[in-house]
């Protein structure tokens, strides 16, 4: 049997700037996975693509040649992951970039896999620093959304200011889902317009969680399992 041929990464719509999240092994805990920020530089060979560091916060994230690690990204046609190998360290004047090497198949994914449930919850959203998305822009004003189901991966958020797909933003996520008021890094997936006049929010949008500390993960997974369960419980009643 034959198997098919490895996509390779020349073959996705993807440009210099491209925004990246890089799933690893936490530092702190092994066992745990986080995602930490990155972008695309710079196609090397078919397989091979040249990384800005990785970030945390403001920090650069250690990463060891070698590891194994999930690159994700988006673009205005789907959200893509490919497994990939830490190659070596290069730096450029001040800069440090990593060397990716494509280890298997790219899997193109149109929408999330997780677990959602419907809700309507009214927060804000804040533009992030494009230099490094992991800061919000400092004179950044919060533009009102409403999430309209959410995930542990993501969330359907209408919004009344229009962003373009593959930019990040910061999501402030109500208290009643971590006990406390906590902004989340977020990648826009898709966006389309509402096309209905006298509506509150002209845009709908698709966003995916971007997350540097894997407890806030963990948490929303429960979070989304007790609201069904409790979801459950009122239309028995």
């Amino acid at each position: 049997m034959v198997s098919a041929p490895k996509q390779r990464i020349t073959e996705i719509d993807i440009t210099p700037g491209t925004n990246l999240t890089v799933r690893i092994p936490s530092a702190e805990d092994p066992a745990k996975m986080i995602d930490v920020f990155s972008s695309y530089e710079l196609t090397i060979d078919e397989n091979t693509f040249l990384v800005t560091a990785p970030m945390k916060g403001t920090l650069l994230y250690p990463i060891r040649s070698g590891e194994r690690v999930e690159v994700a990204y988006v673009t205005n046609k789907a959200a893509f992951e490919c497994p990939a190998i830490v190659g070596d360290r290069l730096k450029k004047g001040n800069l440090n970039f990593l060397t990716m090497h494509c280890d298997g198949h790219i899997k193109r994914n149109q929408r999330r896999g997780d677990f959602r449930v419907d809700i309507f919850l009214e927060t804000t959203t804040l533009k992030a620093l494009k230099a490094n998305p992991t800061l919000v822009l400092p004179d950044a004003q919060p533009v009102k959304c409403l999430i309209n189901n959410l995930s542990a991966g993501g969330a359907a958020v209408y919004t009344n200011e229009q962003a373009e797909v593959g930019e990040a933003i910061h999501i402030n996520m109500p208290a009643m889902i971590f006990g406390e008021q906590k902004k989340l890094m977020a990648q826009v997936h898709w966006v389309r317009r509402t096309n209905i006049e006298d509506v509150v929010y002209k845009y709908y949008m698709g966003i995916r969680f971007i997350f540097n500390n894997p407890v806030d993960k963990e948490e929303l997974i429960k979070f989304t399992l007790e609201y069904q369960r409790q979801q459950l419980r009122k239309g028995r009643e």
